[in-house]
């Protein structure tokens, strides 16, 4: 994980490589009776959905707690959002705060959000969303088989 004695830099290299690290630990926080995960095709890291939580509100229809397994990776609070018949999974984020720990809002009252970790190309963040979404389906039940 290191180059030249410095720390490597994240979002270069391939997802094979973190799933060495990340085979020989056999902790996580994640339960260990799973769903059945989305399939897998090739080279794609396999995306399951461990839980959700129904939330209405505006176009966010509730968070996803989902799993990457060849990374062992938990990631909590996957926003699931819809609008117009198009659906799409946002990382966590938490709302962004001045230097007195107020919350800070745009012009129409609106709090601004800043994301906790994101991909380094729209195309990876594209292609994560679609196999969430595709997990999700899986884990209520209306995937096409």
């Amino acid at each position: 994980m290191y180059e030249n004695g410095k720390p490597r830099r994240l979002g270069h290299g391939r997802a094979s490589e973190f799933a060495r690290f990340s085979a020989s630990s056999s902790r996580t926080n994640a339960p260990r009776s799973y769903v059945q995960a989305a399939p897998c095709e090739g080279n794609k890291l396999t995306v399951q959905v461990l839980d959700f939580r129904s939330v209405e509100r505006n176009t966010l229809r509730g968070f996803a707690t989902v799993l990457i397994r060849e990374m062992n990776l938990v990631i909590r609070d996957v926003a699931i959002h819809e609008r117009d018949e198009k659906r799409w999974a946002q990382l966590p984020s938490k709302p962004q705060l001045d230097r007195d720990h107020n919350t800070l809002r745009d012009d129409a009252g609106k709090v601004r959000w800043v994301p906790i970790v994101e991909f380094g190309h729209r195309r990876m963040a594209d292609a994560f969303g679609q196999r969430v979404l595709e997990a999700l389906a899986v884990f209520q039940g209306r995937a096409l088989v």
